[in-house]
C-alpha cells in the first residue's frame, strides 16, 4: 500500500467503515494460544503499550519498509515509512513517535531499571527466574558493575526487535548508545509474568 492508502485504511478501521463490524472484530479476535505473549488476529498483531490497545502489522518489499500500528481507544494511528530493504528503522521511529504521543509508551523504561541495577550491583532478584538468580551469582554481578560503571548512563535506548516468543520465553533486543559505544542488550523471559531468564550485553556491531 501507498502511505495514503494506508492513512484511508486506518481511517477505515478507527471508523469501523468498509467491513461490517463484524468482520473487524472478528479480524482483531486473538487466534493464537491462550498462553502465548504474543496475540494474533487475522492477519494482525494485537498488543498494547502502556494502557493503550495496539493494533499493527508490518509491511515491505525490496525498497521500503513499514509500520502501521492503530490505538481504537484513542482514535490515533502511527504508520513509518522508509525507503529501505533492510532495517528496522521504521521501528524505532514508531517507538519514538509513540513515546512523544503516549506518556506511558516509553517500552524501554524495563530494560533500563535492569540495566541500571547491574550497573550499580543492586539487583531485584525477584525481576528474575531461578535459573536468572542461579545465573547472577555475586561474582557476576560484580562483573557486570565492573563493566558496566564507567560507561555511565546510555545517551540513548532503542528497541531493535519487537516481543516474540522462543523456547516458551519471550525475546527481546535492544540497542544500549554511550558516548564511545554501542550495547546489545537481549531479554529472555517469561511469558506470563516477566520474570526474566537471560539478560545478556555485547559490543554492537554495524
Amino acid at each position: 500500500m501507498t502511505p495514503s492508502e494506508l492513512a484511508k485504511w486506518n481511517i477505515a478501521r478507527l471508523n469501523r467503515a468498509v467491513l461490517k463490524p463484524g468482520s473487524w472484530q472478528q479480524q482483531e479476535t486473538n487466534v493464537g494460544p491462550a498462553d502465548a505473549s504474543l496475540k494474533y488476529g487475522l492477519g494482525v498483531q494485537l498488543d498494547s503499550v502502556g494502557l493503550h490497545q495496539r493494533i499493527q502489522h508490518d509491511g515491505g518489499f525490496t525498497s521500503y519498509l513499514t509500520s502501521n500500528r492503530v490505538y481504537p481507544a484513542d482514535r490515533a494511528a502511527i504508520t513509518v515509512f522508509i525507503n529501505a530493504g533492510f532495517s528496522n528503522s521504521q521501528d524505532a521511529i514508531a517507538d519514538a513517535i509513540e513515546a512523544i504521543v503516549f506518556d506511558d509508551a516509553d517500552e524501554t523504561r524495563e530494560v533500563r531499571s535492569v540495566f541500571n541495577m547491574l550497573r550499580t550491583g543492586q539487583i531485584d532478584r525477584s525481576k528474575f527466574t531461578d535459573n536468572g538468580n542461579f545465573y547472577f551469582t555475586e561474582a557476576v554481578v560484580l562483573d557486570y558493575r565492573t563493566s558496566l560503571a564507567p560507561l555511565g548512563e546510555p545517551t540513548r535506548v532503542e528497541r531493535r526487535e519487537a516481543k516474540g516468543l522462543r523456547g516458551g520465553l519471550t525475546v527481546e533486543r535492544y540497542i544500549f548508545t554511550f558516548a564511545d559505544r554501542k550495547l546489545v542488550c537481549v531479554v529472555r523471559a517469561e511469558p506470563s509474568n516477566r520474570r526474566i531468564e537471560q539478560f545478556t550485553l555485547y559490543p554492537f556491531t554495524d
